[in-house]
């Protein structure tokens, strides 16, 4: 980018505080979303092991929802499969 950084030139003119401040966000946003599914995925296994085969496969349904690929769904994905009998 021409001037700088974003967070330079968000210092410099006020007026791009608040896409700076976007952009930081969304980067947050994207690195949870890259860690929910294993989250889910865990979850899934807790509703499973307690009884509750409905939610589980709810929560499976949601892991396979996710097709990005990283380390999260490598392992999140085929479990879900697998439960779900895909």
């Amino acid at each position: 980018m021409r001037g700088g950084t974003l967070a330079a030139r968000a210092e410099r003119q006020p007026q791009w505080q608040p896409f700076a401040r976007l952009i930081e966000r969304s980067d947050d946003v994207a690195d949870a979303l890259e860690e929910a599914s294993f989250v889910l995925s865990l979850i899934a296994q807790s509703h499973e092991k307690l009884g509750d085969q409905a939610s589980a496969m709810d929560y499976y349904r949601k892991v396979m929802a996710f097709t990005t690929h990283n380390p999260n769904n490598a392992f999140a994905r085929p479990l879900a499969r697998k439960k779900l009998g895909l």
